[in-house]
């Protein structure tokens, strides 16, 4: 329930009032009496039991007008408009003359009609209170104070029914300048028929340029839809192409790629350098020592297995396999560096790619990898403990001369190697043709 409903219900009986609906006026207005009620507005609810009792004694019936404006009693104080004040007034004097309550009436009138006679134009309903008022002094006995009452009633509704007549003349003027300018406008010229049929065909080739312009619109907007779709896609399937679906590392081809990427940008740097730096760094290379001509850091890569992990896979299943390999990445990857790159490469082997780092300083990160697995306690699904432990190949390419595939096969050896010697090591050593100094 709201305001905006018991507004509706009063504007559909205030319709039916004007098209002579008098029961179905009656029923819009209980209805809003009951919003009216339930929302807590009283100002409401005195106004619409005053339209109410009116109603009531347009239809004749007494009881029902009775018990309305009884109820309007009881909320006037709250009114303060004189349209709705002087027909409570009216319909309380109206109810105390049908009771024969003169003496009543006459007390009750005598102030309000003090107060309008002070008035210079009255209301309808102030102008049927003078009427009122003289029937009861009439009734009372008192004949000379009716005369007088209603003797202003007369000279009040002369008044108020010359103000209606000169309304309803101004509304017939209005009405007959409505009609001239109608049939003036009828009388239209051919010039002005044919500038309304060009307005015409303008405002409709307006709408069909409007319909186009919306489609051309809707079709850039589906256009790039599907170019954002397509490119979400494409990235969608880099991303696919570079990483383990598992455990969401890069996987070898990433590795390959990004050392080969290096490698030809490295050698574009140089071929693109003026040919006093190509001279200079040919006498650098004849004078300098090997380690001085060096321009970049040295490349580590550490390749990792987990020790006896078949033994998991077949003792706890591959569930738990898949969700050791993923807990492995996360203890890894919170070890890396910035630069450091991850992958796995295989079902339980990965691959660390170190930038400009040392040998010495590779084999510490691959202990520092060895250790933090041999002391974190892997949870199975249910909630099992499982220790694992990794061996480690780390091989260093030095100089940039070496291939991925030449340096992963280093690595592999010495991780076949610590494999050989006991597990839970690390092996290393320089890349074949490397500079043993450069650790």
């Amino acid at each position: 329930m709201s305001y905006n409903q018991m507004l509706v219900q009063l504007e559909l009986a205030q319709l039916a009032e004007q098209q002579g609906q008098a029961e179905i006026a009656i029923d819009r207005y209980q209805a809003a009496l009951e919003l009216a009620r339930v929302l807590g507005y009283g100002l409401y609810r005195f106004r619409i039991n005053v339209e109410l009792a009116l109603k009531y004694r347009d239809s004749g019936d007494v009881s029902s007008m009775a018990k309305h404006l009884q109820l309007a009693d009881k909320l006037q104080y709250r009114e303060t408009s004189t349209l709705y004040t002087s027909r409570f007034q009216l319909l309380k004097a109206q109810e105390l003359l049908n009771k024969h309550k003169y003496a009543e009436m006459a007390v009750y009138v005598d102030p309000l009609l003090i107060s309008l006679a002070k008035e210079k134009a009255l209301l309808r309903s102030q102008i049927e209170l003078l009427k009122v008022s003289a029937e009861g002094f009439a009734g009372l006995g008192n004949f000379k104070r009716a005369y007088e009452v209603l003797e202003q009633y007369q000279q009040r509704f002369a008044a108020y029914s010359s103000k209606e007549l000169v309304s309803n003349l101004d509304r017939q003027q209005l009405l007959f300048n409505l009609e001239r300018l109608e049939f003036e406008n009828q009388d239209l010229n051919w010039n002005n028929v044919l500038q309304k049929l060009e307005l015409e065909t303008n405002r409709t080739t307006l709408n069909q340029l409007n319909i186009i312009s919306s489609i051309i619109l809707l079709l850039l907007l589906l256009a790039t839809i599907i170019i954002l779709w397509l490119n979400r896609s494409r990235l969608k399937w880099g991303l696919l192409a570079k990483t383990d679906s598992l455990t969401g590392l890069y996987n070898r081809r990433y590795l390959a790629g990004w050392l080969l990427y290096h490698q030809a940008l490295e050698e574009q740097n140089q071929e693109s350098q003026p040919k006093w730096r190509t001279l200079l760094a040919r006498l650098k290379s004849l004078l300098l020592p090997a380690k001085v001509q060096r321009n970049h850091g040295p490349l580590a890569l550490i390749t990792l297995d987990i020790d006896s992990f078949k033994k998991v896979n077949d003792t706890h299943g591959h569930n738990n396999g898949d969700r050791v390999l993923i807990e492995l990445a996360k203890v890894m990857k919170a070890l890396l560096r910035e630069d450091d790159l991850l992958a796995r490469v295989g079902g339980e082997e990965f691959m660390l790619l170190l930038p400009n780092t040392g040998l010495n300083d590779a084999v510490t990160v691959a202990e520092t990898l060895r250790q933090s697995v041999a002391e974190h306690i892997f949870t199975l699904e249910n909630g099992e403990p499982l220790r694992l432990t990794v061996s480690q190949g780390v091989a260093l390419d030095a100089d940039g001369c070496q291939s991925f595939s030449q340096l992963a096969d280093i690595a592999d050896k010495l991780l076949y190697q610590a494999k050989q010697l006991g597990r839970n090591r690390v092996e290393s050593e320089l890349a074949q043709g490397s500079e043993a100094s450069a650790v």
